[in-house]
């Protein structure tokens, strides 16, 4: 048995002689001391003296950088940098605490380096909601701006059939637009009477907004159908007119009849309420004026009288552009309530467009 005497507390220790050169265990003040290889005298006891701490470790100079750049880096991500600056901020700030936590930094540095930790992650999830949330505001709007140009594409495409059809009525006789097709439910002009000579490139009778335009780019003297717009090849302007029109045409194709000059309808049913619903041409408008006495009479019915109808569903919302005889254009909703865009003028033609099915 080994007689040891703990040097913290004093206490006379009785070791057995295996734990000779070992670290044991004082049982009076559990403080851990080095056991001799033999007994030896008792050693002068360690007292320690109230309030005494063995000094800590030195500090560098200057060591609360990484803190206080973690923080100023933290602000600059929310003034105009953002990511860029927030990740380093983030990744400064733990190794900030971490430094802290091993006493390589003086504790008061721990509050920046929070603050720019907390800053930073602040910064980075308003970026990750932002990059969340944008396109969901970004989306519809895009949406709104391609449909508005293409809108507007296929408005430019109507005016250049206005100029067309000008023309053409300029060089036949009595000054007449094309003949509507005598294929039963093809609602648009001859294609050998505009094309080539007039319309050199049938695409234009395509608009950009049909799901299925790209179908069309090489199948040019196919594209003059009603694909897209609904040419009648006579003058109405409103829906008892497309209706005596429609009755007539079905007549017509019955009976495998052309569709070339007026068509005779009941009377009361016809244009201005006459017998006949008149072929298109250049002056047919003076058969629509009520009051001769007005001369900018004969250029407002012009601006009534449609020569191409668009498909309402081609545009969202729904809706179509329609050129006039005088040459302007007009995005028309299809709300019912603005002709040609109702209900009864559109099932109707669409029931003759189904007759070529």
């Amino acid at each position: 048995m080994i007689q040891h005497t703990c040097p913290n507390c004093g206490a006379r220790l009785d070791v057995p002689d295996q734990y000779a050169g070992q670290t044991v265990k004082c049982g009076g003040c559990g403080a851990a001391t080095l056991c001799p290889m033999d007994s030896c005298p008792p050693s002068i006891p360690v007292v320690l003296v109230e309030g005494f701490a063995p000094p800590p470790p030195p500090v560098q100079e200057g060591s609360k950088s990484q803190a206080i750049v973690s923080l100023v880096l933290a602000i600059l991500a929310f003034a105009c940098v953002g990511p860029l600056a927030s990740i380093p901020a983030v990744i400064l700030g733990h190794f900030a605490l971490s430094n802290i936590n091993k006493g390589k930094m003086p504790a008061d540095a721990r509050g920046l380096a929070v603050a720019g930790l907390v800053l930073g992650y602040i910064n980075i999830a308003f970026v990750i909601i932002l990059m969340l949330v944008l396109p969901a505001i970004m989306l519809p709007a895009l949406s709104r701006a391609r449909e508005a140009a293409r809108r507007s594409s296929c408005q430019n495409n109507l005016k250049q059939m206005g100029l067309v059809y000008k023309m053409f009525a300029n060089e036949s006789k009595g000054q007449k637009y094309p003949h509507l097709s005598g294929t039963p439910g093809q609602l648009m002009s001859v294609k050998t009477e505009i094309y080539p000579e007039f319309l050199t490139d049938g695409n234009v009778l395509i608009c950009p907004s049909m799901p299925d335009v790209g179908k069309w780019r090489d199948r040019k003297e196919e594209a003059i159908d009603d694909e897209a717009y609904f040419y009648l090849g006579y003058a109405v302007s409103g829906d008892s007119d497309v209706a005596a029109f429609c009755n007539a045409y079905k007549e017509r194709m019955a009976k495998g009849q052309p569709l070339d000059g007026d068509l005779e309808v009941p009377q009361g049913t016809g244009s201005s309420g006459g017998s006949l619903i008149y072929q298109l041409r250049e002056g047919v408008e003076r058969f629509f004026i009520t009051d001769i006495g007005n001369p900018a009479g004969a250029a407002m019915m012009q601006s009534k009288i449609p020569i191409l109808i668009e498909r309402p569903e081609n545009h969202m919302p729904k809706g179509g552009n329609v050129l006039f005889m005088d040459g302007h254009v007009e995005f028309i909703k299809y709300d019912g309530t603005h002709w040609p865009m109702t209900d009864r003028t559109m099932n109707a033609l669409k029931e003759l467009d189904a007759m070529g099915k």
